[in-house]
């Protein structure tokens, strides 16, 4: 096959889907929106190849709809059954000059998945972009899921299509069940008439536009000499009873002559019309059928439309049936009356009623016992009318319906409501299950007396089975959301008169949305919960949401006490101001940052301070030594004790350490007299609370040598920690306790040193936990308070 009809069978196969310029749909939108997500590009995309452009049905990131098939980077990847990546476009020759790259927006990465039908013809990609190159492309693990995004896009077109195509299969059913309960209430009407011919022509042209249900007008036109006269009418020909119309001219009058029906779909674009005389009539489009009797045209049956193009051949069919019952009504009473009229009345019955192929009509009496099966039906059940007739409908339900006495159900349903719709599963011959769509409705003789049941129906297992494969396939992509650990939700944004964002809702949200947001805000508006909410939030989603311009970021949202790392896209309509955001609640990182910056910060600023301590260690030294040996061994153990205190601030232990230890350790470089008196009972907490612990004794111990206790000859520092249980819950707390007496007058800093601050934060942030410190004038008093559970903590990682 040449590349002419392959292409040109590609697109045949494209047109089969129905899709190209249908308005978003929210199934599309979200593959695009998780495609962005997981390969972390700003922009994903659902092409579809048409043969002078490529048309976007779902897209992240843009605003574009469609560009010219020139510059569709996706044609590289028509013919291939890989994911296609092209790591720098403006590197590559196949893309190096596509208006893509070298204008605005100036892509540089490309990865495609084709989109390809069973058949193997590739219809379009779902494709991500960035405006970075990425030389390392997509991971494994992306390219797989870009690919499994693909068969997900290529279900959602077929699942759709068979929708499509199931709407259309219901809507024919409806509208020949209805034709044929048309066709058999104007039958039932003539049957009644008692050779009345005003009356059945009446219910004949009145029975027409029911039958022919896109007509709306109908008449049966007689012959007087070289003039048909509008003799009986209907719908929109009411008014003009008792027209002439000539018979040389006219196509009513061609259709009596020739002696066969005439189909005009368009009578303004017909030269031999008069074009007065169907302007008046109002017809626009027609079917004319002669009515012959004993072999001689007498008349016309017609019915009319105001449009054009609104009949099909099978409303000619049913034109000419209708004019066969125009004919046969012709006749005096009594051959009317007669057996011979019943029989051609029975025969005609039987015509109409075997001509239905289509749709199984079963004909029971009133206790459900089957009296007609049509050809129809043994088409679809497998059974002939021999073997059905005198059977109990039951036999073609399903066991567990039999076992309900289903049938029945349906019986009293049709006699109470004129009608029962049955949609449910039943049984062939062969014992083999099918899905069926039916109608059952009573029978009622002349005298209004009920004589049984006619059910209609017909198969429609695939187009069942088409719904079921589309409900699980949504049910699929939706287990894909709810389980991704990341939060998604879609967000409809409000903004005021002046198009400003003023709240947002929260349309749908994934169950990782309660767990990262803390809160469930699914289908309300944010300030109802958050009133005081940052106006960061509104301006940035209101961007999104406006532009299409995504938006990354991390921001605190004060209401929530949470830090989020965002990702916003817009989606859909953009008048509809909706917008996805993928979200995860980053608090601890955050916390875990900020404390690990300020004890940075003053490791850096003790390390600076460490050679003043080590000078002021010497000074003191020297001056009480009774002797140079005296104070070289004094130096050297201060020295050593002031080492031991920074190995544990600088790297911690990776075991448990007695709080004891950890404070004489961080104290022993400052008590030079014995002035620092401490007590506690022996426990143990983690490395990292052990690190936390050592520096703020260190400050405190620092503060107190250089404006505090220690600075003074008679000051004192008293040491105590404790542990007691919380009362709420019962869980234990750690109580650290410092106070300083003796010193000189103190007061509180002006500003805030990383010293205070680290004192301020405490050993914990845990329920229950504190700090404080306060500068009272006869000295400094410090109380932290903390879970000891928390403190004794050992990370894994440690």
């Amino acid at each position: 096959m040449n590349d002419a009809a392959g292409e040109s069978l590609r697109l045949a196969a494209l047109r089969s889907y129905d899709i190209l310029d249908t308005p978003p749909e929210q199934g599309f939108d979200d593959i695009v929106m998780l495609a962005s997500q997981i390969c972390g590009t700003p922009i994903a995309l659902v092409t579809l190849l048409d043969r002078d452009r490529q048309w976007f049905k779902a897209r992240a990131g843009t605003d574009i709809c469609e560009t010219p098939i020139g510059s569709a980077i996706c044609r590289h990847a028509i013919g291939g059954s890989e994911v296609l990546v092209i790591p720098d476009l403006a590197a590559d020759p196949r893309t190096a000059a596509n208006p893509l790259v070298t204008e605005p927006p100036h892509m540089r990465f490309y990865a495609g998945a084709p989109l390809a039908t069973p058949d193997g013809v590739t219809l379009g990609t779902i494709c991500v972009l960035d405006v970075e190159p990425r030389p390392d492309g997509l991971t494994p693990e992306q390219e797989a899921t870009l690919a499994a995004l693909a068969r997900q896009v290529m279900a959602q077109l077929n699942l759709r299509r068979a929708l499509a195509e199931h709407q259309a299969a219901e809507s024919t059913a409806l509208t020949e069940a209805s034709r044929l309960e048309a066709m058999i209430a104007t039958q039932q009407a003539v049957a009644v008439a008692e050779a009345d011919l005003g009356i059945v022509f009446q219910a004949i042209a009145e029975g027409a536009l029911r039958v022919i249900d896109v007509a709306d007008g109908a008449v049966i036109e007689l012959r007087h000499g070289e003039e048909l006269v509008y003799e009986t009418v209907a719908g929109s020909l009411v008014p003009h009873k008792g027209r002439r119309l000539p018979v040389a001219t006219s196509l009513s009058g061609r259709a009596l002559r020739e002696e066969r029906p005439f189909l005009c779909t368009d009578t303004w674009a017909d030269p031999d019309l008069d074009q007065h005389l169907v302007r008046t009539l109002g017809i626009r489009s027609m079917i004319t059928v002669p009515v012959t009797r004993r072999g001689e045209p007498i008349g016309v049956l017609k019915v009319q439309s105001g449009r054009p193009d609104a009949f099909s051949p099978r409303d000619v069919v049913m034109t000419q049936m209708l004019a066969g019952l125009v004919a046969s009504a012709f006749g005096d009473v009594a051959e009317v009356r007669s057996q011979r009229a019943l029989r051609e009345a029975d025969r005609r019955y039987r015509e109409t009623f075997e001509s239905i192929t289509e749709f199984a009509v079963i004909v029971m009496d009133r206790g459900g016992t089957v009296a007609e099966w049509n050809t129809g039906a043994e088409r679809i059940f497998g059974w002939s009318a021999e073997e059905m007739r005198g059977s109990d409908a039951s036999r073609f339900f399903t066991p567990e319906d039999s076992t309900i006495d289903r049938p029945r159900i349906e019986m009293a349903l049709a006699l109470r409501d004129g009608h029962a719709v049955d949609e449910r599963w039943h049984i062939r011959k062969d014992g083999e299950r099918f899905y069926a769509s039916g109608n059952m409705m009573p029978l009622f003789g002349d005298d209004g007396e009920h004589r049984g049941f006619v059910k209609i129906l017909r198969d429609r297992t695939a187009e069942h089975q088409a719904g079921e494969r589309l409900r699980a396939s949504e049910e699929r992509f939706r287990t894909i959301l709810d389980a991704v650990d990341t939060a998604f939700a879609i967000l409809e944004v409000r903004f005021d008169a002046d198009d400003q964002p003023v709240d947002y809702r929260f349309v749908e949200a994934n169950p990782a949305f309660v767990k990262q947001s803390g809160v469930d805000l699914r289908g309300k508006w944010v300030t109802e919960y958050a009133p005081n909410l940052e106006r960061f939030w509104f301006e940035t989603y209101g961007r999104v949401a406006a532009t299409g311009e995504p938006a990354s970021f991390e921001n605190y949202a004060n209401t929530f006490d949470r830090w989020f790392d965002v990702r916003a896209i817009r989606i859909g309509d953009p008048a509809e101001r909706k917008i996805a955001i993928f979200f995860n609640d980053v608090s601890e990182r955050k916390r875990a940052e900020q404390q690990q910056g300020v004890l940075n910060h003053e490791i850096s600023h003790r390390l600076k301070n460490t050679l003043a301590l080590v000078s002021a260690i010497v000074t003191q030294t020297l001056r009480t030594a009774p002797d140079v040996a005296s104070a070289r061994q004094i130096l050297t153990d201060r020295i050593q004790a002031l080492s031991s205190a920074h190995d544990l601030l600088l790297t911690g232990r990776s075991e448990a350490t007695s709080v004891g230890d950890i404070i004489r350790s961080a104290t022993r470089p400052h008590d030079q007299d014995g002035r620092i008196d401490m007590r506690g009972p022996e426990v143990t907490i983690g490395p990292r609370a052990a690190l936390t612990l050592s520096l703020i004794c260190h400050e405190l111990s620092t503060n107190a040598v250089k404006y505090g206790a220690l600075s003074a000859a008679a000051g004192q520092v008293h040491i105590a920690w404790t542990t007691e249980r919380r009362l709420e819950d019962g869980h234990a707390l750690l109580v650290f306790e410092w106070r300083e007496v003796g010193g000189p007058p103190v007061s509180p800093p002006k500003q805030s040193s990383f010293g205070t601050r680290l004192i301020g934060m405490g050993l914990s942030s845990g329920n229950g936990a504190s700090s404080t410190i306060d500068y009272a004038l006869d000295g400094v008093c410090c109380r932290i308070v903390a879970p000891l559970e928390d403190l004794q903590e050992i990370p894994l990682d440690i």
